[in-house]
């Protein structure tokens, strides 16, 4: 995780700095269109390399354009003109915390947790339709390592059918919630899964 989404916030404002008509001259050769060919390479970089997040690189540079475009580059002098942007700066503080808060009280699972339980799943199904006796088989469970309720979920299924000997539930049961679950991680993590190693 680094600071390339705010960095990219900083380009896009320099980028609509140069299309504005009251930029200083002074400030034309390193904003606008001279920007360009680093912000190509840059997303073109966050194309091709797998773990770039260009999300945030077109995001920052989204609110960065957009701040510039709005955001003299002079001081303002007039007194209402200066409650209005302490009251924008104070939201956009209190929008940043809200949002960092948001992200570290409902944290996304990493990918990696997502894939080795999928595969540590698919194993103990696979594993589940060879034997005969399923309670002595029970430590197949110990390989299920769940992160959510969804997960959780999952694994508790195996428990039951294991417990009761396969009476709860089919297998083929098991198999289409299984196949459910991993349609909506392909849906929500899909580009991020084909990335990953």
């Amino acid at each position: 995780v680094g600071a390339s989404g705010a960095i990219f916030g900083l380009i896009g404002q320099l980028f609509s700095l140069g299309l504005r008509k009251d930029t200083p001259r002074r400030l034309t050769p390193v904003t606008g269109t001279a920007l360009l060919p680093m912000i190509i390479i840059n997303l073109l970089l966050g194309f091709t390399v797998p773990g770039i997040n260009n999300m945030a690189h077109i995001g920052g540079f989204a609110t960065g354009f957009l701040f510039g475009l709005f955001l003299a580059p002079f001081r303002i002098a007039a007194r209402h003109w200066s409650i209005l942007w302490t009251v924008l700066s104070v939201l956009c503080v209190v929008v940043s915390l809200v949002c960092i808060s948001y992200v570290f009280l409902f944290p996304e699972p990493d990918i990696e947790q997502i894939i080795n339980f999928a595969n540590q799943y698919a194993e103990v199904l696979t594993l589940l339709s060879g034997t005969q006796n399923l309670r002595s088989d029970s430590y197949y469970l110990e390989l299920l390592r769940p992160f959510d309720g969804a997960t959780r979920a999952l694994k508790e299924d195996v428990q039951r059918y294991i417990e009761t000997g396969g009476h709860s539930d089919t297998l083929y049961n098991l198999q289409l919630r299984f196949k459910a679950w991993q349609a909506i991680v392909l849906k929500k993590y899909g580009t991020w899964i084909k990335k990953a190693p």
